[in-house]
């Protein structure tokens, strides 16, 4: 019975992030992802009060599967250039894979009530402060290990995880890259 429960629950939240992901979050509607994924829509409210708690289950989500990468590289016995290198290789590569990610992930796409705003503090920023966390302390290891300069690690983590969020943008200016120069750009401008 559980086991049903969690699969209701991953294909209303995979159906959704198809729909938002090609629609935008305000086109689309409980109705359509309730008959794409071939249930009922009162279904979908046993599981969700909202379309927008749909919506940030989804973003939570992403941002554990970060966090688990962050710490499983982050604890390998290898450089922190590397560290950082196989961060940004794995991270761009999912961005790149997932067209339409930019419009998924943009909060812009959602209406900011204090619901959600409310929601947003309470579930979402503790995680993008761990994500900023776990960069910054891999930033600090290769300062002290002298394998980058020695600017603020805060500074450095903010900057990288821009740039990485930047590569969403690409497709909108029509930039084909496949994030070796960016990588190379970035990790020169740090290595000693």
């Amino acid at each position: 019975m559980k086991k049903d429960r969690e699969k209701i629950k991953e294909k209303i939240l995979q159906v959704a992030e198809e729909m938002f992901i090609k629609k935008g979050f305000f086109p689309t509607t409980v109705d359509e992802i309730a008959k794409q994924a071939k249930i009922a829509k009162g279904t979908i409210y046993l599981y969700f009060p909202t379309k927008e708690s749909i919506y940030l289950t989804l973003f939570e989500e992403k941002l554990k599967i970060g966090i688990e990468i962050l710490q499983k590289v982050k604890n390998m016995p290898i450089d922190p250039r590397e560290k950082i290198s196989l961060i940004f290789d794995d991270w761009f590569s999912k961005i790149k894979k997932a067209k339409g990610l930019a419009n998924f992930l943009t909060l812009e796409n959602i209406n900011i009530s204090p619901k959600i705003i409310l929601l947003l503090r309470k579930k979402i920023h503790p995680k993008i402060r761990k994500i900023f966390l776990l960069v910054k302390e891999i930033f600090r290891e290769g300062i002290e290990k002298k394998s980058f300069k020695n600017y603020d690690s805060k500074l450095l983590s903010v900057v990288f995880l821009h740039l990485l969020q930047t590569t969403l943008l690409f497709p909108s200016f029509n930039i084909k890259e496949d994030g070796k120069n960016l990588k190379e750009i970035f990790l020169k401008g740090v290595e000693r």
